[in-house]
């Protein structure tokens, strides 16, 4: 199948360039090269969701900027629908809508309106054509004003303006950089549908990056996982949770637990138990994190079977995203990425 995104083999290294007054004695700090990406390598075909994962620090707002040619990698090769993103960076650009995650390139003086008119200019597209895809994208992105100045424009409408600057046309390529920050529910729920409608009947390839872990585990197809430069899992959601060995959250209600169930369900899952007693239901209830599937529980409460009154409830939540970060950004960062 055709590739999309090719991100072959990448490493960035911000080079330290210490200013003159750091030589002066008692000015020195703390030199060292950044290392932003480390051997880095990913592949997005046509019509995927492709989620950028990781801590902050751990490069992924550097290997968009790689892909939308603002940065070049010290190693390793990058490309948009065919086109090398250092070589042939015009024709690589021209595939691409592109959000960033701080945006300073549009006109403060100028209309919304106007500067979408502007970009759309520099895309090839007459104004007739950007202001149909206004038309097409307002009652999704809900702007309100893009006849008002951009400088009167609040965090959210301002997003919202990147978005409909990244939508309008018919890129092969979207890259998105935080695209709901800054966005209500609603809008956010509106914009979602949308990619997963570009993904699906436009086939355009969507590679983005966020901290809005709902909104990442309701669109993406695969997940990648940084951290500290290194790509450490490229996979289906589901998988990259088993990888890590997220564990889920079981509870198990039951009837007059005696001593040798505790003890079986310390074997199983060690101390990890919260015990809570409902008095007026006269049961048990037990409350853990753990792995194992629904077969292994159930076999479980079966082979224990003597040791309680019955079983009055079985039930999980599945893994999260939110644990996967919790367990990754506790570590220490050693300050070497971006």
């Amino acid at each position: 199948m055709q590739t999309a995104i090719r991100f072959q083999s990448i490493s960035k290294t911000y080079r330290d360039r210490r200013g003159w007054l750091d030589w002066l004695p008692g000015r020195g700090g703390a030199t060292g090269d950044k290392h932003a990406l480390r051997n880095v390598s990913f592949l997005v075909r046509p019509g995927e969701i492709v989620s950028l994962l990781g801590p902050n620090g751990s490069g992924k707002t550097t290997a968009i900027k790689i892909l939308a040619s603002l940065v070049t990698a010290t190693e390793g090769s990058a490309a948009i629908a065919g086109f090398d993103t250092s070589t042939q960076s015009l024709q690589s650009r021209a595939q691409i809508g592109y959000c960033m995650a701080e945006e300073r390139s549009f006109y403060f003086r100028l209309t919304g309106r106007q500067n979408l008119r502007f970009f759309g200019r520099l895309r090839g597209l007459s104004h007739d054509a950007v202001d149909r895809d206004i038309e097409r994208l307002e009652p999704i992105l809900r702007h309100g004003d893009l006849d008002g100045r951009f400088m009167t424009y609040s965090t959210g409408m301002k997003q919202k303006l990147s978005l409909f600057r990244a939508l309008i046309g018919s890129a092969r390529v979207l890259l998105l950089d935080e695209p709901t920050r800054g966005l209500d529910p609603h809008s956010t729920k509106l914009f979602l549908d949308e990619l997963r409608a570009y993904a699906r009947d436009r086939g355009t390839a969507i590679l983005l990056s966020s901290h809005d872990l709902d909104a990442v585990d309701r669109v993406s197809d695969r997940l990648l996982f940084l951290h500290r430069g290194r790509l450490l899992a490229d996979d289906a959601p589901d998988e990259v949770l088993r990888r890590f060995s997220i564990p889920q959250e079981v509870v198990i209600e039951v009837r007059d637990p005696d001593e040798s169930f505790r003890a079986a369900l310390r074997r199983t899952i060690g101390d990890g138990a919260r015990e809570e007693l409902d008095r007026g239901g006269g049961t048990v209830r037990f409350t853990c994190e753990a792995e194992g599937t629904e077969t292994d529980w159930v076999r479980f409460l079966r082979d224990q079977a003597g040791s309680h009154g019955g079983v009055v409830r079985l039930s999980w939540k599945p893994g999260s995203l939110e644990s996967l970060f919790a367990r990754f950004s506790v570590e220490d960062d050693d300050g070497d990425e971006r």
